[in-house]
């Protein structure tokens, strides 16, 4: 959970931090940037499009955004991850490893993500605003190096209201 007192002293009167669910969140507030880190792969696609639109009616007109991250990336766990696996199976056998992936750090009951996304699918929920969608991939991999803004591990997204 997200704590104030680790920001900048700058900061920690300027910020309103809230753990609830979303549809909980009073209309007449608006916001400049409303953050949503590791939350969408949690939601079925019926409670994001219900996500997607109030955030945007909790938006500041002219310059609100939405900032989001996602991970992983289904493109990445589907094609990208075995790839790598296949390019580099002397180093697999040599070292012992396991060929097929194991998540690693996503090893918890996987039925907590419901919905990982690739940025195509993300793109089509943000239908509604205007977005920018990309992907990181942190690896040093040539496959990471080359494929990391489309298929990297991580997705990012910013959104704002359509201008008009």
């Amino acid at each position: 959970m997200a704590n104030k007192k680790l920001l900048p002293d700058g900061l920690q009167d300027k910020i309103i931090l809230r753990q609830m669910d979303f549809r909980d969140l009073p209309e007449p507030e608006v916001y400049d940037v409303i953050f949503m880190a590791d939350l969408v792969e949690h939601l079925y696609d019926w409670q994001l499009e219900e996500l997607f639109k109030k955030a945007g009616l909790l938006l500041k007109k002219n310059t609100g955004r939405i900032v989001i991250h996602t991970a992983p990336n289904r493109l990445f766990i589907d094609v990208i991850f075995p790839l790598k696996k296949i390019l580099n199976w002397p180093a697999i056998f040599q070292q012992k490893k396991e060929f097929f992936y194991h998540r690693d750090k996503y090893s918890y009951d996987p039925q907590m993500h419901v919905n990982e996304q690739t940025p195509a699918s993300l793109k089509r929920h943000l239908k509604g605003l205007e977005s920018k969608v990309w992907c990181d991939d942190g690896s040093s991999n040539v496959i990471s190096l080359l494929t990391k803004f489309f298929a990297g591990a991580d997705i990012w997204a910013v959104a704002r209201l359509k201008q008009v």
